[in-house]
């Protein structure tokens, strides 16, 4: 079997922990196994075709996205289905989706207007602001006052913003491996939190329970579901497909067992 994984570039040197070790047990048991940086490589729609039994896209860039389309086109296996892909790559779709069938989701706002915005967090209390297809915490801010509101440094007229849940300072986050569930916490770090090794927790009953049926609304198998414990509650802030791993004993060897007999199924 040929498995080939999409990576994300971290710079020289770094050897993703968990990865690392997926891909020796995948090759231990006679699979295929390449790896690479997507923005390296120039590719041909005309010429690009499908050479592997399965593709793990484990980098969220944007020319992963663009890669994982072609796969789709072409009728690839991916290990998360593409529409799936596609609803986490954007936060209105998915927690709309999550919220509409009961899951607790923060209340959520767009609009392209500031003094709207204002008109809103007058009303609700303090937002976060977030962009709406945004990657490892980039570009999230707490806004409090009108002040904060002018302050925001936005690339486009779109605003997205939930109401903030405040926490006790360290995310909660849910991976899943088909129907396992694990948890691990860390504190929460805009652009960086997604490099730090986690701290592993006991899951609770209503955090799996939680992670199980957001995954299958989205359509997701190998996915991590970001949650804050508040004063009123458990609440879902973020969903990403196939995410670090970090901090949880064992878990490469579940991933590549399910990776493996994934990929078997479909060969």
């Amino acid at each position: 079997m040929r498995i080939c994984f999409f990576m994300e570039n971290r710079g020289p040197g770094y050897v993703h922990p968990v990865m690392s070790k997926v891909f020796d047990t995948l090759r231990d048991r006679g699979c295929t196994v390449d790896h690479f940086f997507p923005e390296d490589r120039v590719f041909s729609q005309d010429d690009f075709s499908i050479e592997y039994d399965l593709y793990v896209l484990k980098s969220s860039s944007p020319m992963t996205y663009q890669l994982g389309a072609m796969i789709s086109t072409l009728g690839g296996r991916m290990i998360n289905d593409f529409k799936a892909i596609q609803r986490i790559k954007n936060k209105v779709e998915v927690n709309k989706l999550l919220a509409d069938r009961g899951l607790p989701v923060p209340d959520s706002y767009l609009t392209g207007d500031r003094e709207l915005l204002k008109q809103a967090l007058a009303e609700k209390g303090p937002l976060i602001v977030k962009p709406y297809d945004g990657r490892h915490g980039l570009g999230v801010s707490i806004v409090r006052s009108a002040d904060d509101v002018d302050a925001l440094d936005l690339d486009n007229g779109e605003i997205y913003a939930q109401a903030f849940k405040p926490g006790d300072g360290y995310d909660r986050k849910v991976y899943v491996v088909g129907d396992r569930a694990y948890a691990s916490k860390k504190s929460f770090a805009a652009g960086e939190s997604f490099l730090k090794d986690a701290e592993h927790m006991e899951i609770s009953p209503e955090m799996r329970d939680l992670a199980l049926r957001g995954g299958e609304i989205v359509g997701l198998k190998i996915y991590g579901i970001d949650m804050i414990e508040s004063e009123d509650g458990l609440w879902i802030i973020d969903v990403n497909g196939f995410p670090g791993f970090k901090g949880l004993p064992g878990i490469a060897q579940e991933l590549s067992e399910y990776l493996y007999d994934y990929a078997r199924a479909g060969a």
